[in-house]
């Protein structure tokens, strides 16, 4: 075929699929509203036939929680978003980029310079507060899903989302305030772009993530004589044992579009060669560190204690991402029985240190963690401070979320 006859066999191909799946779409709405009739009729009743916007949320969370076959509709809906060659989906909700990376707009929240300065005068209080109460401090940026001058989005959405300037601008507030921290974006520019996120989800891949571990640890030896690790055995990728499980992950942005929008990402997840011993509390973060319940608690290897088998394993569990800490966050507290330092390390981070915190915790006696975004943990930074008293405090955030107030607030 020459090239006019490719075009046109593609465009009669498309206008095909279209008919088809506007035929489907057809079906599946009548079998949507056969199988949700009654609760949709229920939540109508309930509402007492009011014509209120707190009804029609009702009436439509009733629909969409009885959608007949949901997970395949939104599969099928994502295909047809694939071979329409489109770049968007749910009105820019899902942006994809030429090499296939989603990108969740919701994440997008950018802001002014004002409200930058006083994100990072509020880091700088726990800076001070940490230092005035015997800690060390160090601030982590991990980096955005947009990978400067990797992440390529089609023409028209070029200038979608200038993250990478926005955070050059915080970090310039932050080495302002005279607050040490490290770049992560800097670690990354011999890595692909599949070393460094997920294709379907807006976490980084274990790659970036390790080296960033391997990077905190190095910064806390030689800027605080720490001695952490001095025997390189955590931070070497080869005393590890790897599993992998390919095409396996459908993350928090691909579950959005379904399978055959992008793929499916490759999940390995790395298990020490070498013995290990630990103990892992969760809490439930609805109070404070005094009041918290107890969500479960774990102790045995670094594979017992840290990851959850039965989400990896799990062939309709999609978001594999949080089979690290067992799917769970808010806080967290860390006894490893085979450390050779009683050094204590606090760290305050969002969920990128999920896939992180099993593996930094070998270098330290005991480690916590908490979410402070929030609707996660809900009480006050100085308190935990004094309470666990750590060597060091670690805050991390994710480039997206780098102005959310992470932790800073009941400071």
């Amino acid at each position: 075929m020459n090239e006019k006859t490719d075009i046109v066999v593609v465009t009669k191909t498309t206008k095909v699929f279209v008919v088809v799946f506007l035929v489907l779409l057809f079906v599946i709405s009548v079998a949507n509203f056969v199988v949700a009739r009654p609760n949709v009729k229920a939540a109508i009743e309930d509402s007492e036939y009011r014509f209120t916007k707190e009804s029609i949320n009702k009436v439509e969370a009733a629909y969409d929680a009885n959608v007949y076959k949901k997970q395949e509709w939104i599969s099928l809906y994502g295909g047809a978003q694939r071979v329409m060659l489109k770049y968007e989906v749910g009105n820019f909700d899902v942006v994809k980029d030429e090499e296939g990376f989603l990108h969740l707009t919701e994440l997008i929240t950018l802001k002014s310079e004002e409200e930058l300065i006083a994100h990072a005068e509020n880091l700088h209080q726990v800076y001070e507060y940490a230092l005035a109460s015997g800690s060390e401090f160090l601030y982590v940026q991990a980096p955005a899903d947009v990978v400067e001058g990797k992440t390529v989005f089609p023409v028209g959405m070029d200038d979608y989302y200038p993250i990478n300037d926005i955070l050059d601008s915080f970090l310039g507030h932050v080495e302002n305030e005279n607050i040490p921290y490290i770049d992560t974006r800097k670690l990354y520019t011999d890595f692909s772009l599949e070393e460094i996120f997920y294709k379907t989800d807006h976490h980084w891949a274990f790659p970036a993530c390790f080296r960033a571990y391997q990077e905190i640890i190095d910064v806390l030896n030689t800027e605080y004589d720490m001695n952490l690790d001095t025997e390189y055995i955590y931070r070497d990728i080869n005393n590890y044992k790897a599993l992998t499980y390919p095409q396996s992950m459908l993350g928090s942005t691909g579950v959005r579009v379904g399978p055959l929008y992008t793929g499916k990402d490759d999940v390995i997840v790395y298990i020490p060669n070498y013995e290990t011993n630990f103990t892992t509390i969760n809490y439930d973060g609805k109070n404070n560190h005094i009041d918290r319940k107890v969500n479960w608690e774990r102790s045995g290897s670094f594979a017992e204690a840290f990851i959850s088998f039965t989400l990896l394993d799990n062939p309709h569990y999609s978001n594999k991402y949080n089979a690290f800490m067992h799917a769970t966050g808010t806080e967290a507290r860390i006894k490893n029985h085979r450390s050779n330092n009683d050094t204590k390390c606090l760290i305050i981070a969002d969920s990128f240190m999920r896939q992180m915190l099993p593996y930094l915790s070998q270098c330290f006696s005991e480690t916590a963690w908490i979410d402070g975004r929030a609707y996660r943990y809900r009480g006050s930074v100085a308190d935990y401070i004094d309470e666990f008293d750590p060597d060091i405090v670690i805050v991390m955030t994710h480039g997206d979320g780098v102005y959310s107030n992470v932790m800073l607030e009941g400071y």
